[in-house]
């Protein structure tokens, strides 16, 4: 979904001809941060991705909600060196996005991550290239582009970059079984309605926390506000949701659970879901 409601401006494509330097399109500043100084060959790391984004402006969360689209990449790589193209997003905000309308997304800076390895053929310095894709708005939508480089130092293992370090504890985190025991999807008699679910862990209910649910980035149902209830087993955070007619084969999807501590701090852990039609 592209933002149908506001007016869609496009960006041309803006390239950074320095490798360490950002990449400034109107409302963005796109940088690439490996989390280390040096990679050892044969090993992982991790890639961060870092949107600045201009103030009153905000971009998208993986299921964009009522409107908008999530970033992409494209790896330019030499021979030895692999990055994913599925990016690893910190927990969204619910974000105004006009009249009755709501998106899921982030303000001022998103920072999201692609895991990453290098053979052990590869050593010395080489160059990433990655063209990123984004969806930016405000009361208009603008379609940025921008292609960012960096050199990576292939040898001896080096020193994690602490910036790197905070901005991987943001991110969501796998949630089912530790800590979410118990969720999963409940369609009703007639398959045109249901809820998604999760019971909020024992262990959450000693703290005055606040939750939030976001669906999974699925096309095939409407999906309402999350609802938090108590029943026999416990308190349990609901989305209640409407079906598109005509679904027989089961859908998978990935939605988030997020926890809001009292000091503001948000975990968010993803949750993999099945709808099943048949």
């Amino acid at each position: 979904m592209v933002c149908t409601f506001l007016s869609l401006v496009c960006i041309a494509d803006q390239a950074n001809a320095q490798s360490t330097q950002p990449a400034t399109t109107p409302k963005v500043t796109a940088d690439l941060i490996p989390d280390r100084s040096s990679i050892a060959p044969g090993s992982s790391f991790e890639m961060a991705i870092r949107f600045r984004i201009e103030k009153g402006w905000h971009m998208y969360w993986l299921n964009p909600g009522d409107s908008g689209l999530a970033p992409t990449v494209e790896w330019e790589l030499p021979q030895g060196v692999w990055l994913s193209t599925e990016l690893k997003f910190p927990p969204p905000h619910r974000i105004r996005a006009g009249e009755g309308l709501e998106s899921f997304g982030y303000e001022d800076e998103l920072v999201v991550f692609a895991e990453g390895r290098v053979d052990g053929s590869v050593q010395g310095s080489v160059e990433v290239s990655a063209r990123l894709s984004w969806l930016v708005c405000q009361d208009v939508c603008l379609a940025e582009q921008s292609t960012v480089r960096v050199s990576l130092e292939v040898g001896k293992s080096g020193s994690k970059d602490p910036r790197v370090d905070g901005w991987l504890q943001q991110l969501a985190r796998p949630g089912a079984g530790d800590p979410i025991k118990e969720f999963g999807v409940r369609l009703n008699e007639g398959q045109s309605s249901g809820v998604i679910y999760a019971y909020i862990p024992a262990g959450w209910q000693k703290v005055d926390s606040e939750y939030d649910f976001f669906p999974p980035a699925i096309e095939f149902a409407s999906f309402d506000r999350p609802e938090v209830k108590t029943d026999s087993r416990g308190k349990v955070v609901e989305v209640p949701f409407r079906i598109l007619p005509g679904m027989t084969e089961p859908i998978t999807g990935q939605a988030m659970l997020v926890r809001i501590e009292l000091d503001g701090k948000r975990s968010g852990f993803l949750l993999p879901l099945t709808f099943d039609f048949r």
